[in-house]
């Protein structure tokens, strides 16, 4: 067991690091493939991750909502100086570029965030946190 001790006043996070690197992909074992972290490649194209455009994909949905409409809220490293859970390795432009992977254009259409779209014109759009309404609800399933 790994302690992570953070500055005070946050407590100790206990990790368990016995569990070995090899079990990362399990989650995405449908696609049976030989390499034990073959999900952690997102450079590869091939990658069934990316390449399975079938309802099999059970992340493609919530990738395409976050890439059509960019709400930006990707999982991302904390800044410089701050106490991080996530790799900083992991920003913006990591989650933007699997974007690409999971929808390449096809006949000249792309999903929103390839055509410009931004979170700011997203609020625009939608009147952001400050909305004046009633009754309406916003969904995503």
């Amino acid at each position: 067991m790994t302690q992570v001790r953070f500055p005070k006043p946050h407590a100790t996070l206990n990790l368990n690091l016995t569990t070995p690197l090899s079990t990362a992909c399990t989650y995405f074992d449908v696609w049976g493939q030989e390499d034990p972290l073959w999900c952690l490649n997102t450079h590869d194209p091939l990658n069934p991750f990316f390449e399975a455009r079938t309802l099999g994909n059970p992340w493609r949905t919530w990738y395409w909502f976050l890439c059509n409409e960019p709400l930006a809220s990707w999982a991302t490293g904390a800044p410089d100086g701050q106490p991080s859970l996530v790799s900083r390795k992991i920003d913006s432009p990591y989650w933007q570029r699997q974007c690409e992977m999971h929808f390449p254009p096809q006949n000249g259409q792309k999903y929103g965030s390839s055509n410009g779209k931004t979170p700011e014109s997203l609020n625009k759009e939608t009147g952001g946190w400050l909305r004046n309404s009633t009754r309406v609800i916003w969904t995503s399933g």
